[in-house]
């Protein structure tokens, strides 16, 4: 009979530089590697103690027997970990083992990794006496920041589904491995109601706000590799907007595309979250929305909210989020570290996606960043998210760089008005510049780029679920990477204003102050 293996929590391990005892290649190389820190999460939740140590021994075949020793602080109490295992890499980086830099770690695809551990527990809590009465195997992921271990206790049949897995920041294009178990869906919840709020009338003239109306619907059922999220807070968007002004389908249609909520359920074919997960999303546009108090939501598109943000600041997020880093780093092709030189102009830096923008590419780059303001509160907004110029997009832009001593920039991203400014901006960019978009202009004569070899990029977030492509699970990928930013303190929330409960008024109120275009930030609703 074939053990089953339940996830039960992971574990990110923050690390030193390695202390060198021996290296020769008869016997290999000893190294001991100081553990910092990191953070616990899953049914167990909390935070790795610095202290610890990973003792190693490469051995001249390139395979890594390690045995490391360190202790968690979570909830219940405090685990004593001593963890023993073995790691081999591809046997064309085995020479690399013996340097000083593990930087080529991260050029490693993690199913190329072979790490496997056996872990055993001391406890100082009674909560805590199911790990020392339970047989555990861990597998693990390895780069040049640190490790993030997986743990999986060996159950018997009769032990019910335990949660949870949570994806390291230091492995953000890493999926669960593949020996995690499936989750199941409970069963169908007929008869069961959840509060909604839809647009119940169509679009005549654009002006359906009081059309957003408070109905009961029936509680959706996971299946496939949807999650069904209990809604927690959700955020407002300009596509709110457009799509309830513009709507001629079936009603009601359940709108809203933030959330942050509580996973309750899972499909049969689920392996990245489980019941009790706290997640934060956008979703896709042809589904139902985040209006709701339960909404189904492919795990591709989610990832684990930030630990360190309440449910609000969170959910201002995931939107705008994914909007900026994939026009940053996707379209535009911007390098993480990297493009000194570079000049990025923002035009509507002040909005939910410039708010997120500007942070990403004033952190994380080494561009200089220039955010467009009309007003000062605006502007100072801003210049507290990290733009190191702000200039005025009222005024006329060849006039606004100048007065900063700015002569033309490589790249722009457009948020708002690109047709009122195309013809300023093609004129402010440097020959074989960049130009990406979001907004939905009528007509662009494209022909002016042509001189300057211009390139032209349009970001829709919505794309990858719309067209289920084969990189859908990127947005998971990168939501769980603004999430270890947010909790490192690298970035922080563009919440802008709280607007109460999840109620038909207050979201009507939302609808209302988007559509002025002077909102500052996001606008946020929280509970039902």
């Amino acid at each position: 009979m074939t053990p089953e293996l339940r996830h039960c929590f992971s574990i990110t391990i923050q690390v030193d530089k390695p202390i060198i005892v021996s290296r020769s290649p008869q016997t290999g190389k000893r190294q001991l590697i100081p553990i910092i820190g990191g953070s616990v999460s899953g049914q167990l939740r909390g935070h790795v103690l610095p202290g610890g140590v990973d003792s190693q021994i490469i051995e001249p075949d390139g395979t890594c027997r390690l045995s490391a020793r360190y202790a968690l602080q979570v909830a219940e109490g405090t685990v004593y970990v001593e963890n023993n295992g073995i790691r081999r890499v591809p046997a064309q980086y085995h020479d690399q083992l013996f340097a000083d830099d593990m930087r080529f770690f991260s050029d490693i695809p993690p199913e190329a990794i072979y790490f496997r551990t056996v872990p055993t527990f001391e406890v100082d809590a009674p909560a805590l006496s199911w790990l020392t009465t339970s047989l555990f195997i861990c597998a693990g992921g390895r780069t040049q920041d640190g490790v993030m271990l997986d743990f999986y206790q060996v159950a018997d049949f009769h032990f019910l589904h335990i949660t949870v897995i949570a994806v390291s920041p230091f492995f953000p294009s890493r999926q669960r491995s593949t020996m995690a178990p499936s989750f199941h869906s409970p069963e169908s919840q007929t008869g069961a109601v959840m509060k909604a709020i839809a647009i119940t009338q169509a679009a005549a003239d654009g002006n359906n706000i009081p059309s957003l109306t408070e109905i009961d619907l029936p509680i959706p059922t996971a299946h496939g590799r949807d999650l069904l999220v209990a809604v927690k807070a959700i955020s407002v968007n300009p596509v709110d907007t457009k799509v309830r002004a513009g709507f001629q389908g079936d009603t009601p249609r359940v709108l809203g595309w933030d959330a942050v909520g509580v996973v309750q359920s899972v499909g049969e074919e689920v392996t990245l979250f489980a019941p009790g997960d706290e997640v934060w999303y956008a979703g896709a546009l042809g589904r139902a929305g985040s209006n709701s108090e339960y909404q189904l939501v492919d795990e591709r598109l989610v990832a684990h909210k930030p630990r360190t943000l309440d449910n609000a600041s969170a959910a201002a997020l995931p939107l705008t989020a994914i909007t900026a880093w994939e026009l940053l780093f996707h379209r535009l092709g911007v390098e993480e570290g990297g493009n000194a030189g570079d000049t990025l102009l923002i035009v509507g830096a002040a909005g939910g996606v410039g708010s997120i923008l500007t942070q990403l590419a004033s952190k994380l780059t080494a561009m200089t960043v220039i955010g467009t303001a009309s007003r000062p509160e605006s502007q100072q907004w801003v210049r507290e998210a990290g733009a190191h110029h702000v200039i005025d997009h009222s005024k006329p832009l060849a006039d606004e760089l100048a007065r900063i001593g700015i002569t033309s920039v490589t790249h722009v991203a457009s948020l708002t008005n690109t047709e009122q400014h195309f013809n300023a901006l093609i004129n402010a960019l440097a020959p074989q510049g960049k130009l990406a978009l979001i907004d939905d202009p009528e007509t662009l004569d494209v022909v002016p780029l042509k001189a300057k070899s211009l390139s032209l990029h349009w970001e829709f977030m919505f794309t990858r679920s719309m067209f289920e492509t084969d990189d859908m699970i990127a947005q998971h990928q990168l939501l769980t990477r603004v999430a270890a930013l947010i909790d490192n303190h690298t970035i922080k929330t563009t919440l802008g204003e709280h607007y109460g409960a999840i109620t038909a008024a207050n979201l009507q109120k939302a609808h209302r102050q988007l559509e002025t275009g002077r909102a500052v930030g996001k606008i946020v609703l929280e509970g039902f």
